[in-house]
């Protein structure tokens, strides 16, 4: 059965090829017969083709030709014309196989190979990427309008070759540029399924391109090799492109699109193609290109590309998924260099998914904002949010849209990326962050970030001025986005820095549409544990100014043991009123300086609470300037005017004198100035203090202070006077309403109850009242001035101290009951007798003005400086317009009267007290002084001292004026009076005598005799009374040593000479030594001794001695000078004396005067006088020494005249008892006579017991008498006998008279002749008188 079967299929077989063969035969036989006639029937083709087509074709001719079983039909010159008959395709050659079997099976024209040879045509390209054939403006017959692509892809399945060979096409771009593509080769070949494609072709610009051009090089290699059909699943296909430096500026219409206009892109390419069965594809290769100029999008140029390089793989999967890697993207951009590895892309069904191994975000943004590509809106929110850092990992999911052959980007997209060190702007109130490192989720409508950053910066524009820094954050920050607005919120973050841990939470919300509002914020922050500095980086800058910088400067040092901040509002700047901010601190041991110049709040243990502009602290406890505090609290509220307006509250406790220092330090000092700064204060101190104080810097809004005090147990101590007022008590207190307050302080001031009372005045002055008793010793030793020895005794004085005034100043008043003043009159006072004393201050200023007064008699003005005191004056009698020096003291004024004994004695209290505090000052090495004194002495001057009457020692001065001033060591006082003008010199140094150069002394006799008829009764004897002297209050021990010159002495106005002597003093006596000068011709003193007046004071009456000598020269004008008739004249004259009388020296009286006097007169003459010849005895009478000092006070006696002349007038006298005794003989030498004279004189009863012994020597006598007589030669004998017989001739011419009487009527009586000695006997009478005068 097997076998027939087989037999059967053979013969079969058999059957079937010999039809088959029969039939190709046929087939064959009739091909050749008919395929010559196609070019016979070339018009009714090319018609059936134009018809059939529509298109206007023309062909040159047609030809047919049979190879094996196919024909072959060859068209030349085929060329296809437009509209204008213009060619717009030409074909030269073209040849085209036709299987006939195949045809017949598929009822189709089926084509075994197409060659086409010189093909030119050109198209146009008429929108970007839309191209035609230029000039091509027909429609194709309505029976082709619907291609069937799978008919046209078997057409070209079934051709087996396909050759272009030198085609030549021309592209027009829309750009109007245009370009030549010439394929050398372009074959297709087919072989049982296996198909090879190859291209060689090369573009050229085709404004320089020449048909005649041999093209030699081509760059464009394209060979392609597949098997199967490509709509199956098991179609396979390995293919390569090359690119040899080709330009496709013009070529890539894709750029066109987008608005690119690049000027360069030559590009060198190498990609290889597999496709694998079921539609696995692979793609790799690498684009490289030296410059991609890309020119300009949009209008704006974009920097060039250079040096760019691309390596890339794609691949398809079974599940119809695209991958594109591209291991490497390199380039330089702008001097950058870009380099992107490890990228990839996926396409799916459903998305398109793209991954970047990592991406610089500021690199990117500058980029794309440098090519402008963005809608206005993204490149804004790019511009604004500027971002840095770098993107890892970043995989962005896009899904595709309806259309599953394209990617539809406004479809759902997601992207994942690591963040490394991003940072971004602010944008739209939102806040900017730097260094966000963690993991990114975003999405077209949320979106979220896993934040671990190490460190991390966030910053709130608007609401934080300074970024806040954190060493380590986690958190996650989602956002949605909703049609109205956009929402970020996070959950806990948690942060890590320097001050410790914190969390916070944040929410956000930012409209989309112009009426959904502001955008808004909520955040909140929480920490613990941190230093209070750290408070600033939690405080907004949306709060008022103001109240930013008290916050900033407020909280200082301490602990923040737990705080927190809260932000709930607009973002908007001008939306303060749709935003909440509160703020929360919880301080410990912190400092709380809540306004400069007031004290700060230290060791606080205080909770701040902040709610907008409202500011709230409250501390239990704290310190102030060492105070304690309890219950303080201070707030910050805003005022209507929106101003912050600050207040506190506190209670105090602790020692007084820092209670004191709040008040001489900051703004308090301000308000109350100076006048507490020097106060030294101690004990306890309890108080309330209430401050209100405008924060706002322009506010005109004054402080507002409230400060109530009550000390206890103080010592107050003003160092800088060295007074303290100990057991210190009462009230102080200090508001803005009154200003500085107390109702009675009280203390000891020197032991003694004082009150202080405060207050300020209207004008804002502040007024310190102190009322006490002072106590002369306690003044004394706290002021250590030596004019305190003056005062005894103690006083109520009230003092006031007025600062912060318009004339700042301190005024002390009292009338000074109680109190002694041990002055010279006027200025004496008792204990029970009122002065009124006034002393002020000028307060504050470069220089004060110090005045003191007394009973408006005498009043002194100081000036001071810093430096100590420049000037002042000491007035008596001040007018009120006297000036006040700037560099010198100086003593004026007018007064009535000075006695110099009182002065001198007052000036020696002052100086020896001043001696005994520079001592004690020495052993207790304090300062004595309290006012500053300058580096040198302050000059002391009296200028025009204007006096009525003074007292000098006896010697009156009226009307005059003294000035006084330091001139080489010695205070030179210059008087100028009616009676004395002069100057004054006091040494500087204690030891040297006082120099008394006076120039003019008036002296009057009618003073002399006032003085004359004062008798002291106490002094009378039976014999004698003294007169009054000025020595009787005079101690000697209290008289200075004193140089007297006077250069003028008069007495009535008539001159009556000069004099200098020495006056000295020793406890009990007084010397004037060395006495010289010219008494109305009489001089006193001389070369060989010198005359000296001594007195010496006794309890039982004094002594005085004059020795010495006086002369003169004629003594008839020394008569005449003491107002005494001319009774003698004379040469020269010498008178010695050596005389002593009870009392003082002007208490002088002849006839109580004891001792010697010598008499010696040269060459004179006795004058006679209308009453007679005087007689010796006048003589006596004028050399009277106590005439001479009765003269000086104006008492004077006559003289008597005689005629006699004489050689010389020689004798000794002595003095004892009241009785004048001549020693020896009063010899009076003449040229004719001798006269001697004997006896004594009682000079009390002015009565005379003399003998005058008169010789007349006849030697002498007869030559006058013989002259008379007889002539000249007579007169010669008689002279030459009596000079023979001298002796024997004067014993017999001799006379002895008796002279008796009064001494205005003396009796001259003749008791013998011829004897030449008289008959008294002085020694007798003498030695009687001495030994009466000295008692038994």
């Amino acid at each position: 059965m097997i076998k027939q079967c087989t037999t059967w299929c053979r013969r079969t077989v058999k059957l079937i090829f010999l039809t088959a063969l029969l039939l190709v035969a046929s087939y064959a036989s009739l091909g050749r017969y008919y395929i010559d006639y196609v070019e016979k029937y070339q018009g009714v083709l090319v018609g059936y083709f134009v018809e059939y087509t529509g298109l206007p074709v023309e062909v040159g001719s047609i030809s047919g030709s049979w190879s094996k079983l196919s024909f072959i039909l060859s068209f030349n010159d085929i060329v296809l014309h437009g509209a204008n008959q213009q060619a717009l395709l030409n074909i030269p050659q073209a040849n085209f196989k036709v299987n006939p079997l195949q045809s017949l099976w598929h009822r189709r024209f089926l084509i075994d190979s197409v060659s086409l040879d010189g093909l030119t045509t050109r198209l146009e390209e008429k929108s970007p990427g839309k191209w035609s054939l230029a000039g091509f403006e027909y429609a194709l017959a309505d029976n082709n309008s619907a291609l069937d692509i799978d008919q046209l892809l078997d057409a070209i399945l079934a051709i087996d070759r396909l050759e272009f060979f030198n085609s030549h096409i021309e592209l027009q771009y829309y750009s109007d540029k245009q370009t030549k593509l010439y394929t050398g080769e372009l074959i297709l070949r087919h072989h049982q399924g296996f198909r090879r494609i190859h291209l060689q072709a090369n573009l050229q610009d085709a404004q320089h391109y020449d048909e005649s051009d041999v093209v030699e090089d081509e760059p464009i290699t394209l060979l392609v090799e597949t098997l199967g059909d490509p709509r199956d699943d098991d179609f396979t296909a390995q293919g390569y492109l090359k690119f040899a430096a080709v330009d496709l500026v013009e070529q890539l219409p894709v750029l066109h699109s987008f608005g690119l206009k690049p000027k360069q892109l030559t590009v060198d390419s190498t990609i290889w193609l597999d496709w694998q069965p079921d539609r696995v594809i692979a793609l790799q290769g690498n684009i490289s290109t030296p410059l991609f100029d890309i020119g300009s999008i949009n209008e704006q140029l974009i920097p060039i590309l250079k040096d760019f390089s691309l390596d890339f793989r794609a691949e398809k999967n079974l599940q119809d998924e695209w991958q594109l890697w591209l291991p490497s993207i390199a380039g330089e951009w702008q001097g950058q260099s870009i380099a992107i590895d490890h990228s990839m892309a996926t396409l799916s069904a459903d998305a398109l998914i793209i991954d970047l191994s990592e991406l610089n975000a500021e690199q990117l943004s500058n980029k794309l904002l440098s090519l402008k590509v963005l809608p206005e809106a993204a490149q804004q929110a790019l511009t604004t949010l500027s971002p840095k850092g770098s993107l890892r990992h970043i995989n962005v999911n896009i899904g595709r849209g309806p259309s599953a052959d394209a990617i539809d980007f406004s479809g759902q997209y997601t992207l994942l990326a690591e963040l490394d060190a991003v940072a971004i702007a602010a944008w739209h109130g939102a806040p900017a962050a730097s260094n966000i490192s963690g993991y990114l989720e975003l999405s077209e409508s949320a979106g979220a970030v896993t934040l671990s950053s190490e460190p991390f910066d966030i910053s709130f524009p608007g609401i934080y001025d300074n970024s806040l820094h954190f060493d380590i954050a986690k958190a996650k920050v989602a956002w949605r986005i909703e049609p109205e607005a956009i929402y970020v919120d996070s959950g806990v973050i948690d942060v890590r820095a320097e001050y410790g841990p914190a969390v916070a939470q944040l929410a956000l919300r930012f409209p989309r549409q112009q009426d959904a509002g502001d955008a808004t914020m909520f955040l909140a922050v929480g920490l613990t544990n941190t230093p209070a500095s750290n408070r600033d980086k939690f405080i907004p800058a949306v709060l008022s100014e103001d109240l930013l910088a008290w916050l900033d400067s407020s909280i200082q040092g301490g602990d923040i043991t737990q705080g927190g901040f809260i932000y709930n509002g607009s973002l908007a700047k001008d939306s303060a009123q749709e935003r909440s901010v509160q703020l929360f601190l919880d301080v410990a041991n912190g400092e709380l300086d809540y306004q400069p110049g007031w004290p700060a709040l230290n060791s606080i243990q205080a909770q701040v609470f902040v709610d907008d502009g409202d500011v709230d602290v409250y501390s239990a406890s704290a310190i102030a300037s060492g105070i304690a505090l309890h219950d303080t609290r201070v707030t910050v509220t805003p005022q209507p005017n929106g101003d912050p307006w600050l207040s506190v509250a506190t209670q105090l406790q602790g020692d007084a004198g820092q209670g004191l220092a709040v008040v001489n330090t900051g703004n308090l000092r301000e308000i109350v100035g100076d006048a507490f700064v020097d106060w030294q204060l101690s004990g306890d101190m309890s108080a309330h203090l209430t401050l209100g104080v405008p924060i706002a810097a322009q506010s005109e809004q004054p402080v507002q202070v409230d400060f109530s005090s009550y000390i206890r147990a103080g010592d107050l101590r003003l160092s800088d006077y060295r007074l303290s007022l100990k057991d210190f008590y009462g009230p102080f207190e200090y508001s803005s309403a009154k200003g500085v307050t107390s109702t009675g302080l009280q203390g000891l001031l020197f032991n003694k109850k004082a009150i202080v009372k405060i207050a300020q005045a209207a004008d804002h002055s502040v007024v310190v009242n102190v009322d006490g008793q002072l106590h002369v010793d306690d003044v004394e030793d706290w002021a250590q001035f030596a004019g305190m020895t003056y005062f005894s005794g103690q006083t109520q004085v009230q003092a006031e101290v007025r600062v912060n005034s318009e004339h700042d100043q301190l005024t002390l008043v009292s009338d000074l009951k109680g109190v002694a003043i041990d002055l010279p009159p006027p200025y004496k006072k008792s204990p029970d007798e009122a002065a009124a004393f006034a002393l002020s201050i000028p307060l504050g200023g470069e220089q004060t003005l110090l005045t003191m007064t007394l009973d408006k008699t005498l009043s002194s003005h100081l000036r001071l400086t810093e430096q100590g005191v420049s000037g002042g004056n000491l007035v008596f009698n001040p007018s009120g317009d006297e000036p006040v020096p700037d560099d010198e003291f100086v003593i004026t004024g007018a007064v009535e009267h000075v006695a110099a004994q009182e002065v001198q004695q007052a000036l020696q209290r002052y100086f020896a007290n001043s001696a005994e505090l520079d001592k004690l000052a020495a052993n207790k090495k304090t300062k004595k002084v309290t006012i500053k004194t300058p580096s040198h002495s302050l000059p002391l001057r009296v200028e025009n001292l204007q006096f009525k009457h003074v007292d000098v020692y006896g010697l009156a001065v009226d009307s005059g004026l003294v000035n006084v001033q330091l001139q080489q060591q010695a205070w030179v006082l210059d008087v100028v009076s009616d009676k004395i003008t002069g100057a004054i010199a006091f040494p500087v140094a204690g030891n040297k005598a006082i120099q008394l150069n006076l120039q003019t002394v008036h002296l009057s006799t009618a003073e002399s005799e006032k003085r004359d008829e004062a008798i002291d009764e106490n002094k009378a004897t039976e014999f004698y009374q003294l007169k009054a002297s000025m020595f009787d209050d005079i101690n000697p021990a209290d008289i200075p040593n004193v140089d007297i010159a006077i250069k003028e002495i008069y007495i009535n106005q008539d001159l009556l000479g000069h004099i200098a002597l020495e006056l000295r003093s020793k406890k009990n006596s007084l010397t004037f030594n060395n006495i010289q000068g010219e008494i109305r011709k009489l001089k006193l003193g001389g070369a060989e001794k010198n005359l000296r007046l001594t007195w010496l004071k006794r309890e039982q009456g004094g002594e005085s001695q004059l020795t010495g000598t006086i002369s003169f020269n004629d003594v008839g004008a020394v008569f005449e000078q003491w107002g005494y008739e001319r009774a003698i004249e004379s040469k020269s004259g010498l008178i010695e004396l050596d005389l002593t009388w009870p009392g003082a020296p002007d208490q002088w009286q002849m006839a109580l005067s004891q001792g010697d006097i010598k008499l010696d007169v040269k060459k004179g003459i006795f004058l006679n006088t209308a009453g007679g010849a005087t007689g010796a005895l006048r003589i006596v009478s004028v050399l009277n020494m106590n005439n001479i000092l009765r003269r000086l006070r104006l008492d004077f006696t006559d003289l008597y005249k005689s005629g006699v002349s004489f050689d010389e007038l020689k004798g000794e006298f002595e003095m004892v008892g009241g009785r004048l005794y001549i020693i020896d003989y009063l010899n009076i030498e003449s040229p004719s006579s001798r006269f001697r004279l004997s006896g004594s004189t009682d000079l009390n009863a002015e009565v005379l017991d003399m003998d005058l012994i008169a010789t007349l020597p006849v030697g002498k006598n007869l030559p006058w008498i013989a002259a008379l007589m007889g002539g000249v030669p007579a007169a010669a004998i008689v002279y030459g006998a009596s000079k023979l017989f001298e002796t024997q001739v004067d014993k017999f011419s001799s006379a002895v008279y008796s002279i008796e009487g009064k001494w205005d009527d003396p009796q001259l009586k003749l008791k013998k002749v011829f004897d030449a000695k008289g008959q008294k006997n002085q020694q007798t009478q003498l030695k009687s008188a001495k030994d009466s005068k000295a008692g038994p």
